[in-house]
């Protein structure tokens, strides 16, 4: 329990008056509201009531008294925090202040608390006993300010652990050290952040995280995310340093699956400033695995990270692995890293479009040695890097690794990959510096790609400068790399570091390369089945691979192209692909020549996919183009129609030739026009007579006639009067009554001749005919025609006579 001085530095909303005293024991503690304080009788229990009877150990109003011989415990209730979005907002009169021995204050894990600071005060500070902890989980804290550490988290002594879980710290400002969350205890911590968001806070030095260091600090930041914090000196997401008053002191730094984004130094260290101070025996250890860095930008120099610890009686290292340097920049010198310790160590790291202002576009090693150091840059993928940006000096590399003359030191330099964006005149993508000749120097299989063969890259004879890597810099699917430099089918990067000399690394484990897939298990993954499995020089090892084969065959010729690219056939007819790949293959003819269809592992005469679960081969056949004939209609007769081939290319009319292939079979097809009838084919399909379709098979040149005539109209007759009679048509075709119907072809004319029978007599044409003549007609429509015959009268009779 803190003394009363210590209580009384707090201020609370209560007066000691009304505190009530219970039996000690209850570490547990229920918040019932989110207002801030209350008074100590209105029947609930605010969150600053609860850290009060945790402190004091008291119950006050309906918080149950903390314990004095365990850890307490802080629960808010589930009913703050209301479905659906399950948060609940506390805002702060002032700072709110934690002196307990150890306390956990705990929200549901469903739900999300806000601590909303005044903007004049930190919103937590921690003041604890000397081995205290602290635990805060699912929390929000913002809008804090300080003008010494910590503008969020204020830590000012005695705590020996910090625990923050899904904790969020943004808008939060410090005019000293640590915008989100300040250390300015002089008591040995160890901070546990995971799942931890800081994000656009401010300071000093260190925007997010901040300490000046007077006693040993652990941090482990696991699976979070500093984003968009800035410092006006130094450290934009993070900071920590010893003073130089301080000796005797032990940082420890351990970071893991970690995203570093947009943060902004003034000074060096956009993302981070690890510095060790100026006296003797103090150490520093810092381990950063699985992280990004991306977006990074400090106007000194390391726009991703500065580490400098370097005295002969101290004790300093960086570890890197697996860490991918994206598009951060500097203004004076390393864009992307700035180091200066003991030992450093990078393997599997990869560094990408960073840009220095004027030494290192991704500098890894900047040493001004006063003792024998150790440097490991083991299988790194430099790309796109530049540097010398606010420089003309020839000095100014695109990518840099500097070692001086320090007799005694260790240098292992192997299986890196240097691929250069732009040159600027007279440099090489990177500069090694001097190798120390009483150095123990391991080095080869490097690969650069060097425009000016200035050479620096080079160690040994196994170190080589190509014209082209094979790599491309491609976004990738990972909760934390947003790009890599992959190798791409046929690079030379595969298989090129053999396996003796990477297994040879394992003390420098390459197991898993920076997306966590296996590296090495006993042998390398074998990229490429040509060879003998062997690591890929780089950052990244490709997949296992399997051997796509094109064969071409023919009379003809022709190319096949891949999707995604790597087989352009009959120049690459083979590349290596990774297993269980989906290949498209596409057969373009060359002129003269047809594509006739795929085999093996293809078939048909489409686009061919080719699932590589192993090694496959296609064979595409082209043969010579086959000779071309036409085949030309024409249209006779007074009717109308149309004439059509399949396969398409005749449409007649108007389009009444086309040319076939030989050995074509190709089909013709007569269709009239209303009031027309086909009538016959001629020439080439005479054959074919009357039927309407015809089928020819194209070997020469075939001329084909299509007659079409006029569709026959009808012509009717009918007999009427008492008498009879016969009625003939010429031509022939009625002789009614029997046929008194029939079909005359359109446009002839047709006579009706009436004849009446024994006793009767015609008596005219009705309808389309009159008079008591002949019935003459021209068929250009349907006609009819009425022929009455009346019974003969005796013409005495008629006169009236008996």
């Amino acid at each position: 329990m803190k003394t009363l001085n210590a209580m009384a530095r707090q201020i609370w909303p209560v007066a000691l008056a009304g505190l009530i005293s219970l039996p000690v024991g209850a570490a547990t503690i229920n918040v019932n509201s989110l207002l801030d304080g209350g008074s100590t009788s209105d029947g609930l229990c605010t969150l600053r009531e609860a850290v009060l009877a945790a402190d004091l150990n008291l119950a006050i109003d309906t918080c149950a008294a903390g314990s004095n011989t365990a850890a307490d415990v802080i629960v808010l209730s589930p009913s703050l925090f209301p479905p659906p979005l399950q948060l609940g907002v506390i805002s702060l009169t002032d700072s709110l202040n934690i002196i307990d021995t150890s306390l956990t204050i705990q929200v549901p894990a469903s739900a999300s608390l806000s601590l909303i600071g005044n903007g004049t005060d930190p919103v937590l500070t921690l003041d604890q006993d000397l081995g205290a902890s602290f635990s805060l989980n699912n929390t929000l804290i913002r809008d804090g300010f300080n003008s010494g550490d910590g503008g969020g988290i204020a830590i000012l002594g005695g705590t020996r652990t910090v625990n923050l879980t899904r904790v969020t710290l943004t808008n939060n400002q410090s005019d000293g050290h640590g915008g989100g969350l300040g250390i300015s205890s002089s008591d040995r911590l160890t901070l546990n952040l995971d799942q931890v968001t800081i994000s656009s806070n401010d300071a000093d030095e260190g925007g997010g995280i901040g300490a000046l260091l007077g006693e040993d600090l652990t941090v482990n930041l696991i699976d979070s995310t500093l984003s968009s914090n800035t410092s006006s000196t130094n450290g934009g997401g993070l900071f920590l340093s010893t003073p130089v008053t301080v000796s005797n002191v032990q940082a420890v730094v351990n970071i893991e699956r970690t995203r570093f984004i947009d943060n902004m130094s003034a000074g060096n260290g956009g993302a981070l400033m690890l510095v060790r101070g100026n006296q003797g025996s103090n150490r520093s250890t810092t381990v950063i695995v699985d992280s990004s860095f991306v977006g990074n930008q400090a106007l000194g120099t390391g726009g991703a990270l500065v580490a400098f610890g370097l005295r002969s009686d101290s004790v300093s290292s960086i570890e890197l692995r697996r860490n991918s340097f994206v598009e951060n920049s500097s203004g004076t010198g390393a864009g992307a890293v700035s180091v200066s310790v003991l030992r450093t160590t990078a393997i599997n790291n990869t560094v990408i479009g960073n840009i220095g202002g004027s030494t290192g576009g991704a500098g890894f090693s900047f040493l001004n040695a006063e003792t024998p150091y150790e440097v490991s840059l083991i299988g790194n993928s430099f790309s796109n890097n530049i540097g010398g940006t606010n420089t003309a000096s020839s000095a100014a590399w695109d990518m840099s690794v500097i070692w001086p003359g320090l007799s005694g030191s260790t240098i292992r330099y192997v299986g890196n990959v240097f691929n250069s964006a732009v040159d600027n005149p007279g440099d090489s993508p990177c500069r090694l510096g001097t190798v120390p000749t009483a150095a123990a120097f391991l080095g080869g299989h490097n690969r650069v790609v060097d425009t000016n063969l200035a050479g620096n890259c080079v160690a040994v004879a196994s170190d080589l400068i190509l014209p082209d890597l094979g790599l491309a810099v491609l976004p990738v699917s990972d909760p934390i790399h947003t790009q890599a430099a992959l190798p791409q089918p046929g690079s030379p990067l595969i298989d090129s570091w053999p396996n003796v000399a990477c297994n040879a690394e394992t003390a420098l484990p390459l197991e898993v390369h920076m997306l966590g897939q296996r590296r090495i298990a006993g042998t390398p993954i074998n990229g490429d089945p040509r060879t003998a499995p062997a690591c890929d020089a780089g950052a990244i090892e490709a997949p296992a691979g399997a051997l796509l084969s094109v064969l071409l065959a023919g009379s003809g010729s022709g190319t096949v192209i891949s999707d995604p690219a790597g087989i352009d056939c009959g120049v690459v007819c083979e590349a290596v692909y990774p297993v269980d790949s989906l290949i498209s293959l596409s057969a373009g003819s060359a002129p003269g020549s047809v594509f006739s269809g795929w085999s093996g592992a293809c078939s048909g005469t489409g686009p061919c996919t080719v699932t590589l679960d192993q090694a496959r081969t296609v064979t595409a056949q082209f043969d010579l183009m086959p000779e071309s004939f036409t085949v030309a209609v024409s249209l006779t007769g007074a009717g109308g129609g149309q004439v059509s081939s399949m396969p398409g290319g005749i449409l007649c009319q108007p389009s009444c030739s086309a040319d076939f292939l030989e050995g074509t079979v190709v089909t013709l097809q007569a269709n009239p026009t209303a009031g027309s009838q086909f009538n016959i084919w001629g020439g080439d399909c005479a054959a074919a007579g009357s039927n309407p379709s015809c089928q020819v098979t194209v070997n020469s040149d075939l001329s084909i006639s299509a007659d079409f005539g006029l569709s026959p109209l009808a012509l009717g007759v009918a007999i009427t009067g008492s008498g009879s009679g016969q009625v003939l048509s010429d031509p022939a075709g009625i002789d009614c009554p029997g046929d008194c119907d029939h079909d005359f072809a359109a446009g002839i004319e047709v006579t009706l001749t009436a004849t009446a029978a024994p006793g009767s007599v015609f008596s005219g044409w009705n309808a389309d005919c009159s008079g008591t003549g002949t019935c003459v007609l021209t068929m250009d429509q349907m006609h009819s025609v009425g022929a009455a015959f009346d019974v003969a009268v005796d013409p005495l009779f008629a006169n009236g006579f008996e």
